[in-house]
């Protein structure tokens, strides 16, 4: 009997996902998840029917305000703990909506609604029982938890390859700590799986074709991710991956490329026409975009040399912010090479029937690659200091929803021969094998939170 065939991918994660991701979601103190009080703010905006950013300032109960500085502290003081007895008291405070107090949510003003919609309702729900800003939080996570959960599970069952690499991406420690909480990214990692597992079945399932109802779907989870994160955009043009072949002529597949771009191009662009004057940039006398621009216009191959300066100044840290979870309560670092090792093995030995061409693999490669830098040159000329001679603002989670791309570089290799020629593996074995170092990652996860905040 084969494993695989009785315990699928993504029922397994469906398990894993909900276990662990309420074990996540649970012991992170509320607010110390990136950012998480600024998302917390701009999701109870929208809650109060503010679907269009029109001014800088807000108003916010007090009531968030202090459930926010009993468990923001905790990132300076890395010796202090999370006091349960005060957590505990803070769970009947009331919201008091109209004990108000301005807070400048401006880096985040101009994002669209879409990746807050979820927890914006549950906000509504709340504050009609006027239950605890606390309360609020954890419901948020958790409606966000649940969609993140039910995007990857049929991405991993859509996608004809690389399920268990989507599989251990999902499940790493860091997807699942920023999947339950209140920042986009739980919205817009789940989006991205599923956008690159519906090309991929496009591109190598034969039996798919792609009718109406396919270029419809493609074109509300492209616009869904592009409206929650637009530096994943570009993950349109895995299109260009699907075979000719799958279209009557190059007339009609250029056609339904139109359909499935365009809306969401001209809805982005008509939402940064109509609200990029309310963004400012971070008021820091050394940053300067305009001059950073021009910077990087005198000498273009600088970039080049800062940005490879940079991957290796910071290549531990972007590998510990890629799996990981909490900064100081990091996995070693022999667990970390362990993880990627693992990683690679997998998208090596997968043994599905479907075949991906060079092709694809260097449309899939320039994709990610493109992401990665502009990721980088983002921060570069928005975050760093003019002429620095490295990147800052950079993390490993941003690239959680390309890294797929990253590793189908490595399926059907001439490595994917040479294993299973040589090496004897056992199916069963090894899917066992992979469940258990899941579960062993991410109890020690787990464990390394409680003991960095509670203990």
């Amino acid at each position: 009997m084969n494993l695989e065939e009785t315990i699928k991918p993504e029922i397994l994660f469906l398990i894993l996902g909900l276990v662990f991701g309420l074990m996540f979601l649970l012991v992170t103190p509320p607010f110390l998840v990136g950012d998480e009080g600024t998302h917390f703010f701009k999701a109870y905006d929208i809650s109060e029917g503010h679907l269009f950013p029109n001014k800088i300032n807000n108003y916010f109960p007090k009531s968030i305000v202090k459930c926010m500085d009993e468990f923001t502290y905790l990132q300076i003081y890395p010796d202090d703990r999370v006091n349960i007895n005060d957590a505990i008291n803070l769970l009947s405070l009331h919201l008091s909506p109209d004990n108000k107090i301005s807070i400048d949510i401006s880096h985040v003003v101009i994002y669209p609604p879409i990746p807050y919609l979820a927890s914006a309702s549950v906000m509504v729900i709340c504050k009609f029982f006027n239950l605890s800003p606390l309360i609020m939080l954890y419901f948020g996570r958790l409606i966000n938890l649940l969609i993140w959960i039910i995007l990857v599970y049929f991405a991993i069952r859509i996608t004809p390859i690389h399920k268990w690499v989507f599989l251990l991406l999902a499940l790493m420690p860091r997807t699942l700590f920023q999947a339950a909480s209140l920042s986009v990214d739980s919205l817009s990692f789940g989006l991205s799986f599923l956008v690159i597992a519906l090309f991929l079945n496009y591109s190598v399932n034969e039996n798919k074709k792609i009718h109406l109802k396919e270029v419809f779907v493609l074109v509300l989870v492209i616009l869904a991710l592009i409206l929650s994160k637009q530096g994943y955009a570009l993950l349109i043009l895995l299109f260009f991956m699907i075979p000719i072949s799958k279209f009557k002529n190059n007339k009609l597949r250029v056609i339904t490329f139109v359909l499935i771009s365009l809306p969401s191009i001209i809805i982005a662009g008509i939402w940064d026409m109509l609200f990029k004057k309310l963004y400012i940039p971070h008021a820091m006398d050394s940053i300067s975009i305009p001059g950073q621009i021009s910077f990087i216009l005198a000498d273009p191959l600088n970039f080049l040399f800062v940005l490879l300066n940079t991957l290796i100044l910071q290549s531990k840290f972007y590998l510990r912010t890629f799996i990981s979870g909490w900064f100081e309560s990091s996995l070693l670092d022999i667990t970390i090479i362990v993880y990627i090792a693992m990683l690679f093995f997998v998208s090596f030995i997968d043994k599905s029937k479907f075949k991906l061409n060079s092709k694809q693999k260097s449309i899939s490669l320039l994709i990610f690659s493109i992401i990665f830098i502009l990721a980088f040159l983002f921060e570069y000329i928005s975050y760093t200091a003019v002429g620095k001679s490295y990147i800052l603002g950079v993390q490993g989670r941003y690239f959680i929803p390309i890294a797929p791309l990253f590793f189908l570089l490595f399926y059907n290799s001439k490595i994917t021969e040479i294993i299973n020629n040589k090496i004897n593996l056992n199916p069963n074995k090894f899917y066992l094998f992979n469940i258990a170092f899941i579960i062993l990652i991410l109890s020690i996860s787990i464990s390394l939170l409680f003991s960095r905040f509670y203990i």
